[in-house]
This record gives C-alpha cells, sequence and structure tokens, in this order.
C-alpha cells in the first residue's frame, strides 16, 4: 500500500498550528513591518521600543475571543493583502495571509470634556435687604446704618441674617433735608448748591427744625480771551491760549496767574488773514502751509494748502479742544 500524503484534520491540531502562526505575527513591530531587526519609529510607539502587534484571526475553531467587529473594518476580518489603515491613534498593515496586524500603541482620548460652572457668584445689593428675606450664595455685605453706626446683612445660601449697630448720635441726611422740617441735633451739614458752592443745613437741637445758611458761588473758570492780550499784561489763573497772527501763523499765550508770556510765530507770505475756504482759488505759495485757530478760545488749529490744481485745502486734525 502507498503512502499518501498526510493530512491534519484534528481541530487540536489544527488550532495549535495556528497559535504557532500567530505568535510568529507577533514578532511584526510598529506599523506592521515584518523586519524585527528594524526595531520601531519612536514616533509610533509609546515607550520608543518593540510594542507587539496585535493580531486578528479569520480562524474561529470553537475559541470565542469576545470581541467580534464584523468583516471589512480596520483591523479585523478578512483585508486585502498590501492595505493599510489607521486605527485610533495605531496603523493595521494586510499581509499576504489575508490577516491584520496592528501596532498597540496608548490612544490618548481627546473627546474628554471639562465642565465649567458659569453661574456668576453672588453680589451684594444695593440696599440692606430686609432680616430673613430669602437669598441665595454665601455672603457678606456691609451697610451705613444711616445714624453713624453699620449694618452687616450675611446671607447663608437660604436667607438673610441682618444686624445693625446702635445709633451714636445726629447724622446728616443722604439727601438734603427741607427747610423747616423737624429734626434732632445739633448738627450742621454741608451739601452742593445749584452753582457749585455750599450750603450749610443746621439742626440746633433736639425738636428742632432745619435751618439753612446758603454759601457763595465758586468763581468761574478762566477763560482765554479773544483778542491776544499784550504782553506781560495781567491776567488771573492758569491758561494756555492760542490766536491768529493775521498772517498765516498762530501766536500762543500763557498766563501763570499774574501776567501774560506771549510766543509768536513769523508771518508765512502769501497766506490771507483769515482761513481760507477749502477750494477757493489760490496762488501757489512759496511755504509749505498756513495755520489759523480752528476753534476760538482753544489751541486747536487748521492747516491750509495751496494745491497744484490752484485751490485751497484745509485739514483739520482732531483736536480736544
Amino acid at each position: 500500500m502507498g503512502h499518501d500524503r498526510f493530512t491534519v484534520r484534528s481541530p487540536i491540531l489544527s488550532f495549535l498550528a495556528l497559535s504557532f502562526l500567530t505568535v510568529g505575527f507577533l514578532t511584526v513591530g510598529c506599523g506592521g513591518r515584518l523586519d524585527p531587526d528594524d526595531g520601531c519609529p519612536e514616533d509610533r510607539c509609546v515607550d520608543g521600543g518593540f510594542d507587539g502587534a496585535v493580531v486578528d484571526s479569520t480562524f474561529d475553531g470553537g475559541f470565542d475571543t469576545g470581541f467580534d467587529t464584523g468583516p471589512g473594518l480596520c483591523g479585523s476580518g478578512p483585508c486585502t493583502p498590501g492595505t493599510s489603515c489607521k486605527l485610533d491613534c495605531n496603523t493595521c498593515s494586510c499581509f499576504g495571509s489575508g490577516e491584520w496586524a496592528c501596532t498597540g500603541m496608548a490612544c490618548i482620548d481627546s473627546g474628554f470634556d471639562i465642565a465649567v460652572d458659569t453661574t456668576p457668584p453672588p453680589t451684594c445689593p444695593t440696599l440692606a435687604p430686609p432680616n430673613g428675606a430669602a437669598c441665595t450664595g454665601v455672603l457678606t455685605c456691609g451697610y451705613s446704618n444711616g445714624c453713624g453706626g453699620k449694618t452687616v446683612a450675611s446671607c447663608d445660601g437660604a436667607r438673610w441674617n441682618v444686624k445693625s449697630d446702635p445709633c451714636t448720635g445726629p447724622t446728616c441726611p443722604v439727601v438734603r433735608p427741607i427747610e423747616k422740617t423737624s429734626c434732632k441735633g445739633p448738627i450742621a451739614c454741608p451739601y452742593v448748591n445749584s452753582c457749585g458752592g455750599t450750603d450749610t443745613v443746621f439742626c440746633d437741637a433736639t425738636s428742632s427744625y432745619w435751618r439753612v445758611v446758603t454759601g457763595g458761588c465758586p468763581p468761574p473758570p478762566p477763560v482765554c480771551p479773544k483778542t491776544k492780550p499784550a504782553a506781560f499784561s495781567a491776567c488771573t489763573g492758569s491758561l494756555s491760549c492760542a490766536w491768529d497772527n493775521g498772517c498765516g501763523e498762530v501766536v500762543y499765550g500763557f498766563c501763570d496767574g499774574k501776567s501774560w508770556n506771549m510766543k509768536e510765530s513769523p508771518c508765512s507770505a502769501g497766506c490771507p488773514g483769515a482761513k481760507p475756504t477749502s477750494g477757493a482759488a489760490c496762488k501757489p505759495l512759496p511755504g509749505s502751509s498756513c495755520r489759523y485757530i480752528s476753534v476760538p478760545g482753544t489751541m486747536c488749529t487748521t492747516q491750509c494748502f495751496c494745491a497744484d490744481d490752484g485751490r485751497w485745502a484745509c485739514v483739520t486734525p482732531p483736536c480736544s479742544g
């Protein structure tokens, strides 16, 4: 009887043979490279060295791995030799046997969301709240009690606890009292009047009435004269002023509280005495420009040019006045 070719048909032997092939595939490095001597590129491995490949075999000889993603997925099921794909941050390659080999890098989950509390912090009310009123948050607020002491309001997250110091004596009302209304004194309270001065409201004694002593108005602030004063003439206040010199330049004057100090510039040839209108006819000037005060009583100036087309062009830069 002749010798036939020996064929392994036992499921156990088939499983052992497949296990031997699987061990062979575990020698594949990162990126599915077959040469174990080449190591693994540092940018593809967690520890910079060899990280065993994960092999998915299509063989199912009764051994259940517990993981079934179905055919045709990257790293799972049958594949076309020579193809590769990405599985999370790993690379899977299909070898000639039609099986996947994948790198085993640890992937960082970038989909983790951190909850941010956008609830605004509790704030103190403008006026002292009533004792026992509802509130939210935990905070302590201070107020004036209107008679020389302080009021402290504390919120424990549910209710206000309000405590007020005893009154220390007569105090000035926040709002100016009406003359001849009752008051408790003695006390004198200052209030600003309509013209910027200070009125004093008096209360002489207990069970008395408010009376008002009107204060004088402060002097108006100094202003620049409409016309240029003479140099070293008397002046009051602290002022910086400017005027047209009548020939395309500006005269500056400074008052130090006693007298005027002047700074004058020479005339610009060809400039009219008053600021010209933009677009009006002109003749070319030997100088570069003419200057004029743009806002009377200030140091704001306008520059005017006689353009090449024989017309005035005046420009006023931004000025605070």
